[in-house]
């Protein structure tokens, strides 16, 4: 069955890595990153999960990002920070950014992190505090070590423009 042609489908947003910072790791450590995308279906502790491809306008998409420790030692905490810009076309959700062990900040210009009470923009009207709508990155800093073998993950939702 054909959408009807009012709905605009499009390929899902590309989730970009913009890096993964590792201070002051011994040479054998090795973090990956893996990630996916997958839709959230309904509302509260309903809502489910499911594989998507497409998107429409609307869409809640889910972002999780894994990191691993593939090395045979530990990393030192607060060594892991993830950085990640947030995908075209889509707006962050406010208060879905999930990480366990983490400190989580945002960025408008995506430079400058900072808690949420802290970041302001500046537009037509002049400065205002900043609004989940204009956040454009997400940086999760892991506390703790990470052991040899060893994974977690962080999250966030968006909507499709």
């Amino acid at each position: 069955m054909n959408p009807p042609h009012h709905v605009r489908r499009r390929r899902l947003p590309a989730l970009a890595v913009a890096g993964l910072l590792l201070a002051a790791l011994p040479a054998a450590a090795e973090v990956t990153l893996t990630a996916e995308a997958q839709r959230v279906v309904g509302a509260g502790s309903g809502a489910s999960l499911e594989t998507v491809t497409e998107v429409q306008p609307g869409d809640v998409i889910r972002y999780t990002i894994t990191f691993q420790n593939d090395s045979p030692q530990d990393v030192a905490a607060g060594s892991v920070v993830i950085t990640n810009p947030l995908p075209d076309g889509t707006v962050y959700l406010d208060g879905t950014a999930a990480g366990s062990a983490t400190q989580i900040t945002f960025s408008v210009d995506g430079d400058t992190f900072s808690d949420p009470s802290a970041l302001t923009v500046t537009d037509a009207s002049g400065t205002r505090r900043a609004t989940a709508a204009d956040y454009r990155s997400i940086r999760w800093a892991y506390g703790p070590r990470l052991p040899a073998g060893a994974s977690s993950n962080v999250s966030f939702d968006v909507r499709i423009r």
